[in-house]
């Protein structure tokens, strides 16, 4: 799950967000026999299903994607950065959600700037300061020390489990209607984790 300001974000069990790889039907292929393919389905996006969850359970299945831990791409995705930030301020209905990179953007500047936009009050400004420094604080740490454990589990790694991940074959797949036509935008690239497809068809 991606983390914003509607949701914690991490890795969570397919169970979790009610989703499974569910065989394929052979006669859907026009074979016969047992399938090897297997399709992620979820048993909860129908919209009556998710019409009595909240609003944060309904979030978390706009960013959800499926996760595999392949050494190889664990290796070279960087920490991400930008901190969606969470701001109550007093006397203000709405509270604000604003995007913070601790390596591009500087506190002062970013608040001086924030409250100039924001309109907000200069005496708000040192519990501002405060709110937005605690919070990156908190997220970087988290970030940090997941990536710490993921590059361990992948040190932990038994040799034969490294070389299956290294010799994986991926394929991704492009629906074959004729309307609309996807030749022209089709690309190798899956997701952050899967990284690139060795085969599109």
């Amino acid at each position: 799950l991606r983390f914003t300001p509607q949701t914690d974000g991490g890795i969570v069990p397919m169970r979790k967000m009610k989703m499974f790889w569910s065989p394929v039907e052979q006669a859907a292929l026009g074979k016969r026999g047992r399938s090897p393919i297997f399709a992620l389905k979820c048993s909860q996006r129908q919209t009556a299903a998710l019409k009595f969850k909240d609003e944060e359970r309904k979030h978390a299945f706009d960013y959800c994607m499926p996760y595999i831990m392949i050494p190889k791409e664990v290796e070279k995705t960087e920490v991400e950065t930008c901190v969606d930030v969470k701001i109550d301020v007093p006397g203000r209905k709405d509270t604000l959600y604003l995007e913070y990179d601790w390596e591009m953007d500087t506190l002062s500047e970013f608040v001086e700037e924030k409250t100039e936009d924001e309109e907000l009050p200069e005496d708000f400004v040192p519990k501002f300061k405060e709110m937005v420094r605690d919070q990156v604080r908190a997220v970087k740490k988290e970030r940090l020390a997941a990536k710490e454990a993921l590059m361990q589990q992948i040190s932990d790694m038994p040799a034969a489990t490294r070389e299956a991940f290294a010799n994986l074959h991926i394929v991704k797949f492009y629906p074959k209607n004729e309307d609309p036509d996807t030749k022209e935008v089709q690309t190798r690239f899956v997701n952050r984790y899967f990284g690139q497809a060795n085969e599109v068809q």
